[in-house]
């Protein structure tokens, strides 16, 4: 009996050395989908912000415009030092939908749009474009800027709306399987100053 005991210690040795190799990558494991997942949430989080911005200054600069159209300009040293920006700049911006109502004009005021709405998205993300591209490639934005898509961003006359849409890898990516991506799309919707 004694010598049944003591072969069955022998054998469970290697057995506290094994049990903490499959705990310690089970728990690893686990902390990388946490911060893969805490990742994610903060690039969605800083999109949706630098969005939310953009949405934000070209329903102000409407305003602006349509100031400018009728003849009521409203003076300001911030709002001249605003529109002069490289990164802002917006010219006639809404004038498809203040003048003539083609839709030649209109086609050529929602490109516009979409121009204006990724140029003021870069700069409200991380300054300017290539900055941004930076950022959302290390956040793991599929593409970085250019995987961005803007497709779904609308000018209604009275409301402007912002449609997002891109993709994320988490860290596990598995190309074989396409696991570890998400498609993530968010919309912003602001009304026009008058």
């Amino acid at each position: 009996m004694k010598e049944k005991i003591s072969r069955l210690k022998e054998e469970q040795d290697g057995v506290m050395a094994l049990e903490a190799c499959i705990s310690l990558t089970l728990f690893l494991i686990v902390m990388l989908t946490l911060y893969s997942m805490l990742r994610m949430f903060t690039i969605q989080s800083m999109i949706s912000h630098a969005a939310q911005e953009s949405c934000q200054s070209m329903a102000i600069e409407n305003y602006g415009n349509s100031s400018m159209l009728t003849g009521t300009m409203v003076s300001g040293k911030g709002q001249n030092d605003f529109s002069a920006s490289s990164d802002f700049s917006l010219k006639n911006f809404f004038t498809g939908f203040l003048g003539e109502g083609t839709e030649t004009k209109k086609l050529e005021t929602l490109s516009l749009t979409k121009t204006t709405a990724k140029t003021r998205f870069a700069a409200y993300l991380a300054g300017g474009e290539q900055e941004a591209d930076n950022l959302l490639k290390s956040y793991g934005v599929v593409n970085g800027l250019s995987g961005i898509s803007f497709a779904g961003t609308t000018n209604s006359g009275t409301d402007l709306t912002i449609k997002v849409s891109y993709k994320i890898r988490l860290l596990f990516y598995i190309e074989m399987f396409r696991f570890g991506e998400f498609e993530s799309t968010q919309t912003v919707c602001c009304r026009l100053w008058k």
